[in-house]
């Protein structure tokens, strides 16, 4: 099992962001969650790889918890933000230099959201991370939905809308801190 995650809570502020959810997916696995803006989306992400601390709960990725592995569970993770970084607000002098080192040419097509997780791709992560995937160029979510096919990762996205490219297995809805999850019937 690639991600494993058992009654996953927490509250921010007294509200209860994040309610007693659950969420099992093996390799290969491609998980959308959708809902509003302030849903607790972004949270839910940040708690999968240890970035908010969890109030409640059991999180697994590969078989480690992130709170004793966090280093490792990173190291097979690629999470991309729905904010850029501060290193992603650097100059695009710097973004090429290193687009050129990782292969990418003189000129990284997009912005630079879309630049990361390319660059992110290239560490060959086991699970793969993105909040708020429909603000990625069409280019991209290629990428990350060749990738997939390709290496066998697992994916777990973001979005307002729950319509893009990506051929999901679960489709998931965050609502009120409770995450509702149905397989995707082909």
């Amino acid at each position: 099992m690639l991600v494993e995650v058992e009654r996953l809570g927490k509250r921010i502020g007294g509200r209860e962001v994040v309610k007693n959810i659950n969420i099992f997916l093996d390799a290969g696995e491609k998980l959308n969650i959708y809902g509003p803006h302030g849903s607790g989306k972004t949270v839910l992400l940040k708690l999968l790889v240890d970035l908010l601390v969890r109030d409640t709960g059991v999180v697994r990725i590969d078989g480690l918890d992130p709170l004793n592995h966090r280093k490792e569970v990173l190291r097979r993770t690629a999470y991309i933000p729905q904010e850029k970084p501060l290193a992603m607000k650097a100059s695009r002098n710097v973004v090429t230099i290193y687009s050129d080192v990782l292969g990418f040419g003189e000129h990284p097509a997009g912005e630079l959201r879309d630049w990361i997780v390319r660059a992110r791709i290239s560490s060959k992560p086991r699970l793969i991370l993105i909040d708020s995937i429909d603000t990625l160029s069409k280019e991209t979510v290629d990428l990350v939905s060749d990738y997939i096919m390709r290496e066998g990762a697992g994916l777990i996205s973001t979005s307002v809308n729950p319509d893009n490219s990506i051929e999901y297995d679960y489709i998931g809805l965050l609502d009120d801190g409770a995450l509702y999850i149905e397989p995707v019937m082909r």
